[in-house]
């Protein structure tokens, strides 16, 4: 006898114990045995084809994929939302850099023109000075007259020197600076560079140059150079350099969301740290062994 065949036999069982129980007076309800009927249906059970028992099991799992599913996608989106407020805060800043970029090229304009206009009257001063020394020098060394005469020759060729460098023999580190801004660190000396890493407000960085208005930090690292003092502040954060090809850079400490990442050798503030994790910038976090 065929599955099929034999439940529709248990079926008509459990018909026949219903038809054939005993009847309550005046009601339409019937006594039956109850173990009698649930020994039935555990057969029934027993006899369903796999094809049955294979659909129930797929609905449960569909339901669990869905649940899984959803809740991914609920990690997606929140993951998204936060790198799209990172990306507007970027934004912000980059907007405000270029309204400040016209007035910021005129006044460097014209600090170089007086600082020019400056260091050509002074030199010219100094050597007015230096010839008048030397002049009367002459009178009361003979002996020294080619040499004398030589260093005047020097001198008035070199009447055109437009800057004079004057070197603070009691400063310790004369490339030590600190931003007096949330400034951005740029692959070049210009807007148009990429953006590398934003370092936080007093923090103190090693600058090897300045020029045209631009701070080289490195071979790939540039800082607006009209953000930046050698005024050291009251409180100051330390700067280090990240030593992983790609450094995450997280929105907490062990933090799940992944907001960027740096490249090698690339300058951070060192806010505080915190088991292991170093704050580099308001909620952004690196792993302090990446750190030097």
């Amino acid at each position: 006898m065929s599955l099929e065949m034999e439940i529709f036999t248990l079926l008509e069982t459990i018909e026949d114990l219903l038809e054939n129980s005993k009847k309550v007076p005046f009601s339409n309800k019937s006594i039956v045995d109850k173990d009698e009927i649930l020994d039935v249906i555990k057969e029934i059970r027993l006899k369903l084809p796999d094809d049955l028992k294979q659909a129930k099991w797929v609905k449960e799992e569909r339901t669990r994929i869905i649940q899984e599913a959803k809740k991914e996608g609920e990690d997606i989106v929140k993951e998204a939302e936060n790198r799209i407020i990172a990306m507007i805060d970027e934004h912000e800043i980059t907007r405000k850099a270029y309204e400040e970029k016209q007035k910021i090229i005129e006044s460097a304009n014209d600090m170089a023109r007086e600082m020019s206009e400056g260091t050509k009257e002074y030199a010219d001063n100094i050597l007015a000075e230096v010839e008048d020394t030397m002049a009367t020098l002459m009178g009361n060394m003979e002996a020294a007259q080619a040499t004398v005469n030589s260093a005047l020759a020097t001198i008035k060729n070199n009447r055109n020197i437009n800057f004079i460098k004057i070197i603070d023999e009691e400063s310790t580190d004369d490339n030590i600076y600190y931003t007096t801004a949330n400034l951005n660190i740029r692959y070049g000396p210009g807007v148009n560079y990429k953006f590398v890493n934003l370092l936080h407000k007093d923090t103190k960085i090693k600058v090897e140059s300045i020029n045209n208005g631009w701070a080289k930090l490195n071979d790939k690292e540039y800082v607006a150079s009209n953000y930046i003092t050698k005024s050291k502040p009251k409180n100051y954060y330390e700067s280090k350099s990240t030593t992983a090809a790609l450094l995450n850079v997280r929105n907490k400490p062990n933090g799940n969301i992944i907001l960027y990442r740096v490249p090698n050798n690339t300058t951070v503030s060192v806010m505080k740290t915190k088991n292991n994790w170093t704050q580099i910038y308001n909620n952004r976090w690196v792993y302090s062994k990446y750190l030097k």
